[in-house]
């Protein structure tokens, strides 16, 4: 969501590649605007690449966690693309 008009988008795994032992992978993602206007506007495609991390622990969820919270860091890089002459 941006912070400057509240647009936002959402987006589909089209293709991927792996980036490594515990980071995810990179994407390339469909994207679908939420919103008519704005900076996400128009948005065809989102990638994600220069990925860090985000892979959660192999343990998983299981009886003797349930009801816990885990938190993953990663950091990535995301690109947006809209169509030549988009605003």
């Amino acid at each position: 969501e941006s912070t400057t008009d509240r647009s936002s988008v959402t987006a589909v795994p089209r293709a991927s590649q792996p980036a490594g032992a515990g980071n995810l992978p990179w994407q390339a993602m469909r994207a679908a605007p939420l919103n008519p206007t704005g900076i996400f506007a128009n948005v065809a495609f989102v990638q994600r690449v220069n990925t860090s991390g985000g892979v959660p622990a192999a343990t998983g969820c299981g009886p003797g966690n349930g009801g816990e919270e885990a938190r993953v860091a990663f950091r990535a890089d995301y690109y947006f693309y809209k169509p030549v002459g988009a605003s």
